[in-house]
C-alpha cells in the first residue's frame, strides 16, 4: 500500500504538467497577435531615439558620410559631437532658457487652469458649459494664427507699465477676494474692514481695469516708455506670456473632467463643518486631484518644453533662444546639415521630458476617491 501511494503522488506532477501543456499553436497564435506587434511598437517607439544617439556617436568622415556603411552601429564611436555641441553653440545657454520658461509657464498654467476647472466642474452659473466650451475650442486654434496679433502684442507692450500692472491687479484684487472667502463669522472682529471689503474689491477691480486699458493704449499706439526696455521683443517673458494662451485652455479641460469626478459629497462634509469653498477646495479636492493635475503638468510642460513658433518669432537673439530653435537654426545652415551635433542636440533636448514622465508616470492612477464615501 504504502508504494502504490509513493507512485500515485509521484507519478501525479506529471499527468498534471501534461494535462497543462498547451499546443503549438496556441504559441504561435499568442506570438502573432501579442509579442509580435509589441516588438513592432517598440520598435517603432524607440528607433528615433536609438538612430539619434548612433549619428552622435559616429565619426563623421568615416561613417556618416559613408552610404555604405550600416546606419544603424556606430563602428567608431566617440564624444566628439558632444564636445563640438557645447564648444560651437550655446546650447547650455538653452537649455536654461527652455527649463526656465517651460516651469514658469507650466506652473501659470497649472494655476489658472486648476482654479477654472474648479470652477466649471463645482460652481453653478449661468454660461458654464458654454465657457467650457469657449475654452476646449481656443485650445484647439492654431498657433500659426495667432502667432502674427501676438507678435504685435510683444514688440508694442510697455513692460514696466504691463508688470506695474500684474503686480497691482494681483494683490488689489486677490487679496480683498481671499478675505472675502473667510466664514462671515470669522470676520467678526475685524472692525469695519469686513463692511468695507466689497467697495475695496470694486475700487481695486475699477483701477486695474483703468490700468490695463492704459496698457493696451501703450500696446495700440506705442507711447508709452517708462524707462528700460521698451517692450518684450526677444525677452523669456513673451514666451512666458504667450505659452499659457494654449496651455491654460488645455489644462482647464483637462481638469474640468477630473474635478467631476469627485464626489460632491466631500465638499459638502466640509463646507458643513465650517470650512470655505476655498479651503474645501485646497485641502479635500487638489490632494484627491493629485493625478489629474500631474497630468496636466506633464502634458503643459512637455508641450512648452518642444514649442517651436513663438520661441522662433518673439526671439531673435542666439543667446535667447530654446533648445529647439538653437539647435535648428545653429546646426542647420543652409543645405548643410552638421547631423552629428544636430542628433547630439536633439537626443540631450529629449532627456527631460523623458525624467519627468518617468518621475510621475505611476501616478497616473484613477479612482483614488473609490470608498471615500460611504453607501
Amino acid at each position: 500500500m504504502a508504494s502504490t501511494t509513493v507512485a500515485s503522488t509521484a507519478a501525479a506532477p506529471v499527468l498534471s504538467l501534461r494535462r497543462n501543456r498547451r499546443p503549438l499553436s496556441y504559441y504561435l497564435w499568442k506570438a502573432a497577435t501579442l509579442w509580435g506587434p509589441l516588438v513592432f511598437f517598440v520598435v517603432f517607439t524607440l528607433g528615433p531615439f536609438w538612430y539619434m544617439l548612433v549619428v552622435s556617436l559616429k565619426d563623421q568622415q568615416l561613417e556618416v558620410n559613408d552610404p555604405s556603411v550600416f546606419p544603424f552601429w556606430p563602428f567608431h564611436p566617440n564624444l566628439d559631437q558632444y564636445i563640438d555641441l557645447f564648444a560651437r553653440t550655446q546650447f547650455p545657454r538653452w537649455a536654461l532658457n527652455t527649463t526656465i520658461v517651460a516651469g514658469v509657464s507650466t506652473l501659470v498654467s497649472l494655476t489658472f487652469g486648476s482654479l477654472a476647472g474648479y470652477a466649471l466642474a463645482r460652481l453653478r452659473f449661468r454660461g458654464a458649459s458654454l465657457l467650457g466650451i469657449i475654452s476646449f475650442v481656443t485650445y484647439l486654434v492654431p498657433q500659426t494664427l495667432l502667432f502674427i496679433p501676438l507678435n504685435i502684442v510683444i514688440t508694442r507692450l510697455p513692460v514696466s507699465l504691463f508688470l506695474f500692472t500684474i503686480v497691482f491687479s494681483t494683490v488689489a484684487v486677490g487679496l480683498p477676494v481671499l478675505m472675502l472667502l473667510v466664514p462671515p463669522e470669522k470676520r467678526v472682529n475685524w472692525g469695519p474692514l469686513a463692511s468695507w471689503l466689497p467697495g475695496i474689491l470694486l475700487l481695486g477691480i475699477g483701477v486695474s481695469l483703468g490700468l490695463w486699458g492704459l496698457t493696451a493704449k501703450g500696446a495700440a499706439v506705442n507711447e508709452i516708455d517708462l524707462g528700460g526696455a521698451t517692450n518684450l521683443s526677444n525677452t523669456l517673458w513673451a514666451l512666458i506670456l504667450t505659452y499659457p494662451t494654449f496651455l491654460v485652455p488645455f489644462c482647464t479641460w483637462l481638469l474640468t473632467g477630473y474635478f467631476q469626478s469627485i464626489p460632491r459629497e466631500l465638499e459638502e462634509s466640509a463646507l458643513i463643518d465650517g470650512a470655505s469653498r476655498m479651503q474645501a477646495m485646497l485641502r479635500i479636492v487638489v490632494p484627491l486631484a493629485v493625478p489629474g493635475i500631474l497630468s496636466a503638468f506633464i502634458f503643459a510642460f512637455t508641450l512648452s518644453w518642444n514649442e517651436y513658433i513663438y520661441a522662433l518669432i518673439f526671439l531673435t537673439s542666439t543667446g535667447n533662444r530654446t533648445i529647439p530653435v538653437g539647435v535648428v537654426n545653429e546646426l542647420i545652415r543652409g543645405d548643410v546639415y552638421f547631423w552629428g551635433t544636430l542628433m547630439a542636440g536633439a537626443l540631450l533636448g529629449s532627456i527631460p521630458v523623458a525624467i519627468v514622465y518617468s518621475f510621475f508616470v505611476e501616478n497616473y492612477v484613477s479612482g483614488l476617491t473609490a470608498g471615500a464615501v460611504k453607501g
